[in-house]
């Protein structure tokens, strides 16, 4: 009933929300204009290299954009069930002949298309933290320079919101992929087909799973005397 079309637009919501990694975008947008105004006096320092691996990164995310798939396929869900296209197929001369109405779903391209981003998302966003880590390491070397500690230190702290953010964007995409997939294979969505790049003996995974492990700085060894 009413209960049922509340959660589950409750849910669309928190969904699209999620995935829009709002705190990402805004950290991605600070951290672009720090490393536009660094370049001239850091262009060639291995920290700066160091912390343009994190662009880079921070580039790839923005450019699948998860979140605005999401949104494509939130809205195809809402047409498919908007009164306006009710109405038009309960007035339909076939309908009113004694046909079945078949209520529009949306593309199946909208589902392949985040399933996609959603798996890519989370790949990139993993693998962004090695970047993070790589440049945050290098940026410690920086603390006992007295000229660039200020720097260091907001660089630093960039960085460690940066990880939190995309460790929340792994979260939310593989509980979105979670909770859209089984829908797909009960049927409620269109029915299943193969994404770009996959085979019948390599189908998309049925779930994602998030793991967090503990970082170790590996030692360095001592040569032998």
């Amino acid at each position: 009933g009413g209960d049922d079309v509340a959660a589950g637009a409750s849910s669309s919501a928190s969904v699209v929300t999620a995935l829009a990694a709002v705190e990402l975008r805004r950290e991605t947008r600070l951290w672009m204009a720090m490393m536009y105004k660094s370049t001239s006096q850091h262009r060639r320092t291995v920290h700066f290299q160091r912390m343009r691996g994190v662009t880079r990164s921070l580039r790839a995310l923005a450019a699948l954009d998860v979140g605005a798939a999401a949104v494509a396929l939130r809205n195809g869900l809402r047409d498919g069930v908007s009164e306006a296209a009710r109405e038009a197929a309960l007035s339909s001369p076939a309908v009113a002949a004694g046909a079945h109405a078949l209520w529009k779903l949306p593309p199946r391209a909208l589902w392949d298309d985040l399933s996609i981003r959603l798996r890519e998302t989370a790949r990139v966003a993993a693998e962004a933290d090695d970047d993070m880590l790589a440049a945050a390491e290098a940026l410690v070397g920086q603390l006992a320079h007295t000229f660039f500690m200020p720097f260091a230190l907001v660089a630093l702290a960039a960085v460690a919101r940066l990880r939190a953010s995309t460790h929340q964007l792994v979260a939310d995409a593989a509980a979105a992929y979670n909770a859209l997939a089984p829908l797909l294979r009960g049927g409620i969505m269109p029915p299943p087909g193969l994404e770009p790049g996959t085979a019948e003996k390599d189908p998309p995974p049925e779930a994602l799973a998030c793991e967090w492990r503990a970082v170790s700085r590996k030692k360095k060894k001592q040569p032998a005397p």
